[in-house]
């Protein structure tokens, strides 16, 4: 990489060594066999990396300042605010290969996608129901709890006409004499719309081919993002500072719902955070979790785990009063909506993790445990998730991976009410469950899925003419199940008898977790 920024700082192409560098003068013929060979090593470097080469960040992402600026329309605005909620840097989607696990789509080109909120002091509120509901609304709260809204802070969002654009505008890189690449023109990009009943979200996103080389070598890099909702506005831009992700793509990581009323909880299962956390990072394998609330509850209960006391490998992130992070507005309507905010956590999760993460797995809250029921060894998830990439077909992007479910309800062999106070009170006061069991948990590819709702994941569409293979599996129960344990508090005693089915199978499959929590 070096050797071809000589190169084309001979070429007369802003390179952030070029001031340093002295003129020299080669014959035609070394300069095209040189630029030959250093195009074939920057290949071989890309790919032997991985992801395309170098993964960003957002260098400061758990603060509550996001990267903003006035939206400036011909209208101008409205009052309205252009926020990033997250933004990453890394190759453009990926395929499953069998014989080499997984590699590069034909998009090898470093990418930068960014979620974006309007803030216009008006969302739109609608119920984010699961996929079947959608078209029957005599189904639309059927298995939902009780007294709790499940209504969605939809946004407001950017016309189908907006512009966008990128360019680098500093940075840094060991060694160097100067900054990164800096790019005076602006890269066109585009914007991925998705408009549906459980979301309305807007994604920029931009290929950085232009600064491969500056995105390969620099350590941070400083981004202008340009959207320009219609031709008669400047433009609305964001400044984006990006820092290099260093450490090897966690395999597994996990996001959360916002969560909210720990407290409460704790009065009826005191150890249900725990026991969660314990579970899902320190034996099933989890490398990372993303968890958010409501209400800054979660905060004093998460310390240990953030300030990384213990022995576990395993790492979080916690996001502190979501919603007032994103909006005002957003954060009073969440008093009163608890999920309101829920899609725009799993867009700042799935964009974050494309860099960060291979497999991110929406598991909503601790009423879920995932269980790998051909083998209950510890930490034995990533090895199961790479047996299964290697049997996914050769010819397909994979968006996610649908993970069946089964909910259990209390009572059941061995079930006693006292035993919600112990370590693994959860599992072992419900061990009755519905007869079979139905679609719950994306297991989501985030370099090919962008936004996703409580249960499912959306692609980005291509250009009009383009042929996009991009599919969902379903994981065999046999391999993984989740299990929702619906009537975990006293409040939602009988929620199994308004489900498809109620819960009538006996089922103490969980007991060895259950000991393994005490």
């Amino acid at each position: 990489a070096s050797t071809r920024a000589r190169l084309l700082g001979l070429w007369g192409r802003r390179t952030c060594c070029e001031d340093a560098m002295p003129a020299v003068a080669l014959p035609v013929g070394v300069l095209h066999l040189l630029s030959f060979a250093t195009s074939l090593l920057s290949v071989a470097l890309v790919a032997r990396r991985g992801s395309g080469g170098a993964r960003y960040v957002l260098c400061d992402d758990t603060s509550e300042f996001r990267p903003s600026a006035p939206l400036l329309t011909a209208g101008g605005g409205g009052g309205a605010e252009l926020r990033a909620l997250s933004a990453s840097i890394a190759a453009g989607g990926r395929r499953a290969g069998a014989a080499s696990r997984w590699v590069a789509s034909s998009s090898t080109s470093p990418e930068l996608r960014v979620a974006l909120l309007v803030d216009a002091h008006r969302f739109a509120m609608r119920l984010a129901a699961p996929t079947e509901e959608l078209f029957d609304p005599a189904l639309a709260h059927k298995g939902h709890a009780e007294h709790t809204s499940y209504e969605k802070c939809r946004g407001r969002g950017l016309p189908n006409s907006t512009l966008v654009g990128c360019r680098i505008v500093g940075g840094s890189s060991p060694g160097a004499a100067c900054g990164a690449n800096a790019t005076e023109a602006w890269m066109p990009g585009r914007l991925a719309r998705f408009r549906n009943a459980e979301l309305w979200q807007d994604f920029a996103v931009c290929d950085l081919e232009e600064s491969r080389l500056a995105v390969v070598q620099a350590t941070t890099l400083r981004l202008e993002l340009l959207v320009q909702p219609d031709a008669a506005s400047g433009g609305t831009v964001l400044q984006l500072e990006m820092c290099r992700v260093t450490r090897p793509l966690f395999r597994a990581s996990f996001c959360s719902q916002p969560l909210y009323g720990l407290p409460r909880l704790r009065e009826e299962a005191p150890w249900v955070l725990e026991d969660w956390l314990a579970y899902h990072l320190k034996h099933l394998g989890f490398q990372h979790a993303e968890l958010y609330d409501v209400d800054g509850s979660f905060a004093e209960a998460l310390e240990p785990w953030l300030r990384g006391d213990g022995e576990q490998d395993a790492t979080v992130s916690y996001h502190r009063a979501w919603p007032h992070i994103l909006s005002k507005h957003m954060g009073d309507v969440s008093a009163r909506h608890p999920y309101c905010a829920e899609a725009w956590a799993y867009a700042h999760c799935i964009t974050k993790h494309r860099a960060l993460s291979r497999w991110v797995a929406l598991l909503h809250a601790p009423d879920e445990y995932l269980f790998i029921r051909s083998n209950p060894s510890r930490g034995v998830l990533p090895d199961v998730l790479q047996g299964l990439e290697e049997t996914l077909p050769d010819d397909r992007n994979i968006a996610y991976l649908q993970v069946n479910a089964v909910s259990f309800g209390r009572g059941g062999p061995g079930a006693e009410a006292s035993q919600l106070a112990e370590r693994g009170g959860v599992l072992a006061t419900s061990r009755v469950r519905m007869p079979r069991g139905y679609f719950h948990l994306p297991l989501i590819d985030p370099a090919n899925c962008v936004a996703a709702g409580p249960h499912s994941c959306y692609a980005e569409a291509g250009a009009a003419g383009e042929d996009v293979d991009v599919v969902t599996m379903e994981v065999r129960p046999g391999i993984f199940l989740l299990h929702h344990y619906v009537e975990m508090l006293a409040a939602n005693r009988g929620r199994c008898a308004g489900l498809h089915m109620p819960c009538v199978v006996p089922d103490s499959s969980a007991s060895w977790a259950v000991r393994l929590l005490r």
